[in-house]
């Protein structure tokens, strides 16, 4: 699915451009702090999709070394049709800026990911789809998880997702290179609280499902038509008592083995693609897969 976010999040400033914010803590004041608003994107997919998926990029960056395939051609004619600048840079240079990254040699100088408010993304996700699907993270901590979700549930054609804005890990470099870029196809909400944004989701039709062991009805036994929210929860602690709470029923996967727990992303997966079995393998528009 591609969409472009400089028209959906009304994006009309330049990548050149530098945001100003008063902090509030930590200096005196009356400072005005100067905040850049771009950010370094490493990875040749997620370069890729972010350039589909049109965000605002000032520049890409590759190894002066590189050994050129079609990928790294296909970054290059996309930056050519676009009007980027392209790079080039030592060893060095890239070893300083990602050194616990896989960063393919290549990365783009990109405009910060915008995010939608809770009633935005419910209304967008509406007109893809008459019976939306959103997944839910709550506090979800590590990259590695959150990115995997993200790219499970664009695959699955999923049209949103929702996150806390604190306690929960950055959509960031590491999340968008282990989504593979597919973070820039995604719908975004962030919410300082999620049982409100729950609450909210009900009032527009929503029923809301919590993976969990507890109490649970088994996950292919549950009717996701309608319009569905999937919430999957931390890590080690899982969903959050009142989120869980607020959930309209829990979902649970069986465990025939001597492990007593799965994986988050894996867990998340099993339930995404039920949901995108029962649905017919829609696409995120709303046509069959086979269309």
């Amino acid at each position: 699915m591609f969409f472009p976010l400089s028209s959906l999040y009304n994006i009309n400033c330049s990548v050149d451009v530098q945001c100003e914010r008063k902090e509030k803590s930590g200096i005196s004041p009356g400072i005005t702090v100067i905040m850049n608003n771009t950010v370094d994107l490493p990875g040749k997919h997620p370069v890729i999709e972010a350039l589909r998926a049109g965000r605002k990029c000032r520049k890409i960056v590759f190894y002066e070394g590189i050994e050129k395939n079609p990928r790294t051609r296909e970054i290059e004619e996309l930056a050519k049709n676009l009007g980027i600048q392209i790079q080039l840079r030592d060893k060095e240079h890239f070893e300083e800026k990602f050194p616990h990254i896989n960063h393919q040699s290549v990365y783009a100088v990109v405009e910060k990911r915008p995010t939608l408010e809770i009633e935005d993304l419910i209304a967008e996700a509406g007109k893809l789809n008459p019976n939306p699907f959103l997944v839910i993270m709550d506090k979800i901590l590590y990259p590695q998880n959150m990115g995997a979700v993200i790219r499970t549930a664009e695959c699955a054609g999923a049209h949103g997702i929702i996150i806390p804005k604190r306690r929960t890990a950055e959509i960031g470099m590491s999340v968008s290179k282990i989504s593979a870029g597919a973070v820039e196809h995604m719908m975004l909400a962030e919410t300082s609280n999620i049982v409100r944004a729950m609450k909210t989701l009900k009032k527009n039709g929503y029923w809301i499902g919590g993976a969990t062991m507890e109490g649970a009805t088994l996950y292919t036994e549950v009717d996701y038509s309608g319009p569905f929210a999937l919430v999957v929860g931390n890590e080690e602690k899982g969903i959050g008592p009142a989120v869980l709470k607020e959930c309209d029923f829990r979902i649970s996967i069986p465990l025939l083995g001597r492990i007593d727990s799965l994986n988050a992303s894996v867990a998340a997966g099993i339930l995404i693609y039920e949901v995108a079995r029962q649905r017919g393998f829609q696409k995120a528009h709303g046509q069959n897969s086979e269309d």
